[in-house]
């Protein structure tokens, strides 16, 4: 892929899933903050699809795994850290999931697509090349 159409999917990948994570806290501050947990590691996502085009250096092979990895573990640590948050003893997950399931599904879809896709494009590329050593 072309580094002008990773920017493209790069800037809609991180204003809808902005959106999204927005869309879960209600006006009232009593939704979820829990879909903001990708965003404290998200520059990592802009460095991945950076080094996605130059991954004939098995380095960047490696760092690329590594941030995504990162991502991944930071993320699931913020979101049990988060998992309990309560609005008036009542949790604030579960509230908005009687409220608005599809909204939840919504944002977790938009989540999990980006990140296949960012995978994809990971194995496209390193099909591209042989193994190399350091």
């Amino acid at each position: 892929m072309k580094t002008r159409y990773k920017v493209l999917f790069t800037i809609i990948y991180t204003v809808v899933y902005l959106f999204l994570a927005i869309g879960s806290v209600n006006p009232e501050g009593t939704g979820t903050a829990i879909f903001f947990a990708p965003f404290i590691t998200w520059l990592f996502l802009f460095v991945v699809l950076y080094l996605s085009s130059r991954l004939e250096d098995f380095r960047n092979r490696i760092l690329f795994v590594l941030l995504m990895m990162a991502h991944y573990l930071v993320n699931i640590y913020f979101i049990f850290a988060v998992w309990d948050d309560s609005y008036k003893g009542e949790s604030r997950l579960a509230r908005m999931w009687e409220l608005q399931p599809k909204f939840i599904l919504l944002t977790v879809t938009w989540y999990l697509l980006g990140q296949l896709i960012i995978w994809i494009l990971f194995f496209k590329s390193i099909k591209n090349y042989p193994s190399t050593r350091f």
